[in-house]
């Protein structure tokens, strides 16, 4: 059974200091790739459609800020929403005090 395994860095494997060159060798054998940061348009859309999958709809506001203010990797995104979901359903549970 066949197995593939894959590396990631921030560095194209040629370009690798302090590396056995049969290692920097083997690294180019597979594809490789750069990525780049998502633009605001695309990282909004990754906000609003993991929202939707927790229930949870968004003003644009609220998304802007997001934007603004948070990492722009997938998993912190997900930690946001799922902290501003769990922070709104306490806040629902609680009662409101008429003084």
């Amino acid at each position: 059974k066949e197995k593939k395994i894959a590396f990631a860095g921030n560095l194209n494997p040629a370009k690798l200091k302090n590396t056995e060159d049969y290692l920097k060798s083997r690294f180019q054998w597979g594809m490789s790739t750069e990525l780049k940061p998502i633009d605001d348009k695309t990282t909004a859309q990754i906000i609003i459609k993991l929202a939707k999958d927790i229930r949870l709809v968004l003003p644009e506001k609220v998304i802007e800020y997001l934007l603004n203010r948070m990492p722009r990797d997938f998993m912190s995104i997900k930690h946001a929403l799922i902290k501003i979901n769990t922070f709104l359903i306490t806040l629902r549970k609680k009662r409101i005090k008429i003084c």
